[in-house]
């Protein structure tokens, strides 16, 4: 016997009684797999954007007013450019192999 039921389902099947919920786990699935692609540790990155989510979400709602799509105002292009580095990342340079998997790369839990 059927019965009817109100809630969300995400893309891969998954159910939630709450639409924010539900939202939340299918961007959660997205970055995810963004990280994978880009060779970042989901887990830290996750860390990263609940512990900055204030400033980022302040970011995203004054950017959403902006005329321009970046706070400098330009499309920002990283191909072929080195991006300035800060004096600790050029002392860090001199200590560090430059091979090594920088904090987003690298697990410090147990990988799923």
């Amino acid at each position: 016997m059927t019965r009817a039921v109100k809630g969300y389902l995400a893309p891969d099947g998954k159910f939630f009684d709450d639409k924010w919920e539900c939202d939340r786990y299918t961007y959660q699935q997205q970055i995810e797999s963004l990280c994978d692609t880009h060779n970042i540790h989901a887990d830290n990155f996750l860390s990263l954007l609940n512990a900055w989510h204030e400033a980022i979400k302040g970011y995203y709602h004054a950017d959403g007013n902006c005329k321009s799509k970046q706070a400098n105002g330009t499309n920002a292009v990283f191909e072929g450019v080195e991006l300035p580095q800060d004096q600790d990342d050029q002392a860090n340079a001199k200590i560090r192999d430059k091979d090594a998997p920088g904090f987003l790369e690298q697990s410090f839990g147990v990988d799923k």
